[in-house]
């Protein structure tokens, strides 16, 4: 059995396929192309991030170098370093001050260090400055470590462990440089105290994504930074996972990497070096993360997938609803045509194939309905002719016989004044009969027109002339607005003449206290399919009465008439003689706006000529 399907059920058994196939396709393969980008993406962020901090670390630790490098040079330092063993105090004194100001301004230049100071051999402070106000640094004070920690033996600058500071709750970092003096021994040590915490900070603040973070190494393998770890807290033995072991191998031996690790949890971390000291900064993220961001993007393309499924789904609803509404109104139409209602005509809504197909529909109604009008009045005209010519045959007679009784009786008895009253009365009223049965035999015969070229123009000037006289009586003007361009029309001039009379009449009927006509004569040229079609148009508007709508679809039909002495078949007649001629015959207006009739006449066409070059 085949399953009937509607044009929506195809549009979508169709549609949709062809629609989400591609987008499941296109989101699958963007989804992978997604996740690699991210990965790559995030592998060049933590890496960049790796270099970020590295660099402003490095920076600090060289510049720090360079700070106590320059000191060590400073010719006032090294006469101070010459005073300590071979001057008393006393000229000791100016030195250490110009010394002290020195490095305060070295303290002020720079937000990491909290002192500077001059060490003699046995680890005590002769000139120091601190970077906190309330304190200064104590002169005389003895500092163990630092003896521990500076090598009596070597010229480079020298950086202590991380140690923590015993007078602030902070780390810090010492670089220190000995000076010789001319004895080849190392009087004095150049040391700034670098507050390690603000450095540590860096790094610690430092990471992406949600739980990604930073740490820092030193080229031992120990952690010095870390968000959750004190300083040398971790070091290479204390790694239980071989593959965080390995990563901080690579770290130590100064390479530039990304790689996994396993430390609660598996984790991506970006790693660069920092020369100065040979540490080394790593910046990782949980690859949780990285499934994270892959799952939101499968989520993405799957409701991407779906609002485009539901968006295709809308879309073809709405589109077959509008496809079929002027379709189905169309077979409605058509249906309630067969029936036989040809009063069926569709809005005109769009200008695509569907309204170019409902305006055919449309015009092909109103053919339809023109020629059922036509039929039937050609039915009614033929049956009425055939009728009129019986009709006319048998009153006729009757009244050529009652009005020569009625002359008989008039010669027979001319002095009796009531028989000449009545007669008169008679004769007046087997006219009108005769005149009537006339007119009723010209509608029934409609003459073939005998054609001769004819002025239009001059035809309707010399029937303008027959009613002068009349519209001067009712006050009527006339306005002539007449194309002298008119060729002559192969056209009955009789036969038109009486059309020109009987729609005078009817204008003339319609003014009975008096008003405007305009009358006017136009050439009109239009070409179709290569031929040139030329038509001669009469327009004649009167400023009477008017028709109303009710009567105007009745105009035409015989022996209909609003006017009490008319028969009703002036507009018949003319409308047959126009025509018999090939034109066209229209009347059209309201109640208020008079009346408006339209003649168009055919005149020869001739194929149009195309210039040749």
């Amino acid at each position: 059995m085949r399953v009937p399907f509607s044009i929506t059920q195809k549009l979508l058994i169709f549609v949709l396929p062809l629609v989400c196939l591609p987008a499941a396709i296109v989101g699958y393969l963007s989804y992978n192309d997604s996740v690699e980008r991210v990965t790559r993406l995030s592998r060049e962020q933590q890496l960049m991030q790796a270099k970020s901090i590295a660099a402003q670390v490095d920076h600090i630790f060289q510049t720090c170098m360079m700070d106590v490098e320059t000191i060590s040079r400073l010719p006032v330092v090294e006469e101070y370093a010459y005073a300590v063993n071979n001057l008393p105090e006393k000229e000791k004194e100016p030195a250490g001050k110009k010394i002290s100001k020195i490095f305060k301004e070295f303290i002020a230049r720079s937000p990491y260090y909290t002192q500077i100071r001059i060490i003699d051999g046995n680890g005590v402070t002769s000139v120091g400055v601190s970077a906190f106000e309330s304190e200064g640094c104590p002169i005389g004070e003895q500092k163990p470590y630092l003896s521990n920690t500076i090598p009596t033996n070597k010229k480079d600058v020298h950086v202590s462990e991380v140690i923590r500071y015993s007078r602030h709750p902070c780390y810090v970092l010492y670089f220190s440089k000995a000076l010789l003096n001319f004895d080849k021994k190392y009087p004095i040590e150049v040391v700034i105290d670098l507050n390690y915490t603000k450095v540590a900070d860096l790094v610690r603040t430092a990471g992406i994504g949600e739980a990604g973070y930073a740490f820092m190494v030193d080229n031992l393998g120990r952690n010095v930074a870390h968000p959750q770890f004190r300083p040398y807290e971790y070091n290479l033995s204390k790694y239980a996972d071989p593959s965080l072991r390995e990563f901080v191998v690579n770290m130590i031996a100064g390479e530039t990497g990304w790689k996994s690790y396993n430390y609660l949890g598996k984790k991506a971390a970006a790693h660069t070096p920092i020369p100065s000291l040979g540490w080394s900064i790593a910046v990782s993220i949980p690859i949780e993360e990285f499934k994270k961001e892959a799952t939101v993007l499968r989520t993405r393309m799957i409701e991407a997938i779906t609002i485009t499924l539901l968006i295709a789904i809308f879309v073809v609803i709405v589109l077959s609803y509008n496809l079929l509404k002027p379709v189905k109104r169309l077979v409605a139409a058509t249906n309630q045509i067969a029936k036989g209602d040809l009063d069926q005509e569709i809005p005109v809504k769009s200008g695509d194939e569907l309204g170019i197909l409902t305006r055919s529909f449309n015009r092909m109604v109103r053919n339809l309905r023109d020629m059922q009008g036509e039929l039937v009045r050609s039915e009614k005209l033929i049956s009425m002719g055939r009728l009129s010519a019986g009709v006319a045959h048998e009153i006729r007679n009757p009244l050529n016989a009652m009005k020569g009784a009625i002359v008989y009786l008039l010669r027979r008895r001319p002095q009796d004044t009531l028989i000449q009253e009545y007669t008169q009365l008679l004769l007046e009223e087997v006219d009108r009969l005769n005149r009537f049965v006339t007119e009723f035999l010209h509608f029934a015969r409609q003459s073939a027109p005998d054609t001769v070229p004819s002025n239009l123009n001059e035809l309707l000037e010399n029937t303008l002339f027959l009613f002068d006289e009349k519209l001067k009586e009712k006050s009527i003007t006339v306005e002539k607005d007449f194309d002298h361009s008119l060729p002559l029309l192969q056209i009955d001039p009789h036969q038109m003449e009486q059309v020109f009379i009987n729609l005078l009449v009817n204008a003339l009927d319609a003014m009975s206290k008096g008003g405007n006509i305009k009358i006017s004569s136009a050439l009109e040229n239009n070409t179709k399919e290569g031929i040139s079609t030329a038509q001669a148009t009469i327009t004649m508007a009167d400023s009477g009465v008017g028709i109303s709508e009710n009567d105007m679809d009745k105009i035409f039909d015989p022996f209909f008439s609003t006017k009490e002495t008319g028969t009703g078949l002036g507009l018949p007649i003319s409308l047959g003689i126009v025509e018999n001629h090939g034109g066209s015959l229209t009347v059209r207006g309201g109640t208020d706006l008079g009346t408006t009739t339209v003649i168009t006449l055919p005149v020869e066409r001739q194929p149009v000529t195309r210039e040749t070059k």
